[in-house]
């Protein structure tokens, strides 16, 4: 199970309430190390609890994230460069303004946003790390503030869609985080959001824990992901409807090509044909439920303000 980070001093936790429905009874449902994961009690929710305070979790995405990802964000960038190119191509027909500016928050190295500048966007981004930010700014010229969204002291109605990849689930304080971003759009303007889908990821770690220990240890690696807070197709609605987005639309995310985070030592192929599989398994299961059930590992979604 990937949960970053993977161990903190007591000092830098705290006790959360969800952050959904207000409850503090929670149970813990699993645990990686010191990391333990909880399902409020109240509206089954799923988040870390114990979490690291607010200027724990922004020191560390700002100075150690990317230490973890050595080596591998490069991967993960290429492996989405499709996916990239198929959500711009989607937002262009989802806005409503000529002017085509975009936001990207936790936009990285840039690699995503150097796209979209490159195929008429107006590009602007935020992001915590210091070195991904002065890449981005230095490598491709992009224009990227490194302070999280509600620090930045952007433009009130002024960009025609935000993005976050694989991001919300990251942050300490979602709710500030999204209601910020509305304050930025324009009146009816589109979010963009790709997280883990917790329901997938839940089940996959459940599976990952009854396998043989040679496999656990020789062939695969458990690919779950779990950081502060765990979204599924519900709660993901929940918490757009209570920062106040409308038109909300969820959908099983095609899936990035190859294995980027080295989660098997299998042959490549054979991790395409697998993720090949599971992307046509999932969404059959989600035409056949008529939009109820997602079971792919993670969820695409656009919203309006």
């Amino acid at each position: 199970m990937m949960i970053l980070p993977k161990s903190e001093p007591a000092s830098n936790l705290e006790k959360v309430n969800c952050i959904l429905c207000g409850s503090w009874e929670s149970r813990e449902i699993c645990s990686y190390k010191q990391v333990k994961i909880a399902h409020c009690e109240k509206c089954g929710f799923i988040y870390r609890n114990p979490r690291l305070k607010k200027d724990s979790n922004e020191q560390f995405y700002s100075f150690d994230y990317y230490k973890e990802y050595e080596g591998i964000d490069i991967k993960i960038i290429e492996a989405r460069l499709d996916l990239f190119r198929t959500v711009l191509k989607k937002l262009s027909k989802k806005i409503s303004y000529d002017s085509r500016k975009i936001l990207d928050v936790g936009c990285g190295h840039g690699h995503f946003l150097k796209l979209a500048r490159d195929l008429g966007w107006n590009a602007k981004g935020v992001e915590l790390s210091k070195t991904a930010c002065a890449y981005a700014k230095e490598i491709f010229g992009l224009d990227v503030v490194d302070k999280s969204v509600d620090r930045a002291c952007l433009n009130e109605n002024y960009f025609d869609t935000v993005t976050l990849w694989n991001v919300l689930d990251h942050l300490s304080s979602p709710l500030v985080q999204l209601k910020e971003i509305r304050r930025l759009l324009k009146p009816r303007g589109v979010l963009f959001i790709r997280v883990p889908n917790v329901s997938f990821h839940l089940f996959v770690h459940k599976l990952f824990r009854l396998l043989p220990q040679f496999l656990k240890t020789r062939l695969i690696n458990d690919p779950s992901v779990i950081t502060n807070y765990g979204f599924s197709s519900k709660t993901i609605k929940k918490i757009l409807n209570k920062t106040g987005f409308c038109n909300i639309a969820v959908y099983n995310s095609p899936l990035s090509s190859g294995d980027p985070y080295k989660s098997a030592s299998f042959n490549q192929g054979f991790v395409k044909l697998i993720k090949l599989l599971l992307n046509m398994v999932s969404n059959a299961v989600y035409f056949l439920s008529f939009g109820k059930f997602y079971i792919g590992s993670s969820l695409i979604i656009y919203a309006e303000k």
